[in-house]
């Protein structure tokens, strides 16, 4: 090609669509190597090796632990501020626990709502929701099919009222 203003030849750059880069030395498209992030002490990278999630262990009756995960979109979908946990074996609980759950504040920080999503089969699943006052609330979703995602309203949520610091499973029973 040459230019028009200088009456010079070159050759034009390449146009790349993402996720490829164009290469300088080439002048062609490439897709670059996944990169895997270096995860820091107290984190473990997450299955699709994309990013680092919190280890939190918090036993309940030596039953469960949890482990802090970037919050589903199937639990907040409007810019609500969420912690989320993926359930996991600890104790002497060897089945796993296909079982998410996540306490999240409305924007406006008013109220907010507590999530349980159900990965497994159908059962009886209980979790408890700890607040920063010290109280606490419990309840249960009885016969809750597989891949139920179940939210609940939960005024003291929201970080206007005092805010939620956790929330633990305290069942989970196949039926």
């Amino acid at each position: 090609m040459r230019d028009a203003t200088t009456n010079t030849c070159f050759t034009p750059a390449v146009i790349c669509n993402a996720p490829q880069v164009r290469d300088a030395t080439t002048n062609t498209c490439v897709t670059p190597a996944p990169t895997t992030p270096t995860c820091t002490n107290g984190q473990v990278l997450n299955s699709t090796k994309t990013a680092c999630d919190t280890i939190i262990n918090i036993p309940v009756d030596n039953e469960f632990a949890y482990i802090g995960i970037s919050t589903p979109k199937s639990h907040s979908s409007n810019g609500e501020t969420c912690s989320s946990w993926q359930v996991i074996p600890a104790g002497n609980y060897t089945r796993g626990v296909p079982v998410k759950l996540s306490i999240c504040s409305y924007v406006d920080g008013g109220s907010g709502y507590t999530v349980v999503e159900n990965n497994g089969s159908n059962a009886d699943v209980c979790s408890t929701v700890f607040f920063n006052d010290g109280k606490q609330s419990s309840g249960c979703y009885t016969g809750m099919p597989a891949g139920k995602v179940s939210r609940a309203s939960c005024y003291s949520c929201g970080t206007k009222n005092g805010g939620a610091k956790s929330i633990q499973l305290t069942k989970y029973t196949v039926k």
